[in-house]
């Protein structure tokens, strides 16, 4: 049997790894050092998974199967929500289509820049020590570092967190 079920495959800045997943079997994911790896790991994951589901008598999910995109969908919008739309391309001075086609793109784009600025972050505050030099503004200290708490300075604001705390909102 031939297996045709999709892999997804994306960078985790989390877990500095690759991850491999399977929509079609929930709860599917392999990590690897490098793209192929991850998925090697997951195709061996996959093949359990098939296992586990024919051992048990249940029924295999239907592979996905990529159509292609042709650039053309429909979208149903409550009225109002259309309306707005409308009335901002408008004032865009753009066509309808155009406006929603960025609007897209700014969402898609947006989640992915957003998902490395998260990572780069988790990063840092996972560090035990952050160079003052890096998290301060100008040359001279915003402010002191408490025993059990770490700072994060930013140009204008000052986070402060008891490592404890920190610690149990990582994941």
């Amino acid at each position: 049997m031939t297996n045709r079920y999709p892999f997804y495959v994306e960078w985790s800045e989390e877990d500095q790894e690759y991850i491999a997943t399977c929509s079609a079997f929930p709860g599917l994911s392999a990590f690897g050092k490098t793209e192929e790896n991850a998925l090697r790991e997951a195709k061996t994951a996959l093949a359990g998974f098939i296992e586990t589901y024919k051992a048990n008598n249940m029924a295999l999910p239907e592979p996905s199967v990529y159509e292609g995109a042709s650039g053309k969908f429909q979208l149903r919008l409550p009225k109002s929500l259309h309306r707005l739309a409308v009335r901002m391309a408008h004032l865009e001075g753009v066509s309808l289509n155009s406006y929603i086609a960025d609007a897209v793109r700014s969402k898609v784009a947006g989640e992915q820049v957003g998902n490395r600025v998260v990572g780069e972050i988790r990063k840092l505050l996972s560090e035990p020590q952050a160079t003052a030099a890096s998290l301060r503004s100008g040359d001279k200290p915003i402010t002191k570092r408490t025993k059990g708490s770490r700072d994060v300075r930013t140009k204008n604001t000052i986070f402060l967190a008891p490592h404890s705390s920190r610690r149990n909102n990582q994941r």
